[in-house]
């Protein structure tokens, strides 16, 4: 829905989730580090919860399901990866980490992934 059909009150309550999304986002980020630099997959199941608490904040905004993506064929969960890759561009079709990481999620070429750094 666009912007132009939402009133004031709205348009500024999507503004709040947005930021509390991408707040969300960070603490994810930093969750995915320390899960990397400890080898502690608790710590990515945290960031990965984490991730998933700002698709629900914010459902257009499209870090939460790139990084889930990532993280899923990390842990060689291909399948999940594909369909949260779907749905990112279903959101977005033109998103070209989305586009990319689905093609190399579709033919499974990769042996380990680097979580994106921001």
């Amino acid at each position: 829905m666009s912007n132009i059909f939402l009133s004031g009150k709205e348009q500024s309550l999507n503004k709040e989730n947005l930021y509390k999304a991408e707040i969300k986002c960070r603490e994810s980020r930093n969750l995915v580090k320390q899960a990397c630099e400890l080898q502690d997959p608790l710590l990515m199941y945290k960031a990965i919860e984490s991730y998933t608490e700002a698709i629900s904040i914010y459902p257009r905004l499209l870090e939460p399901y790139i990084s889930i993506a990532y993280i899923s064929l990390q842990y060689n969960q291909k399948n999940n990866a594909i369909m949260i890759l779907n749905k990112a561009l279903e959101l977005d079709p033109n998103n070209k980490k989305a586009k990319n990481l689905l093609e190399k999620a579709s033919s499974f070429e990769l042996v380990s992934i680097h979580f994106p750094s921001k």
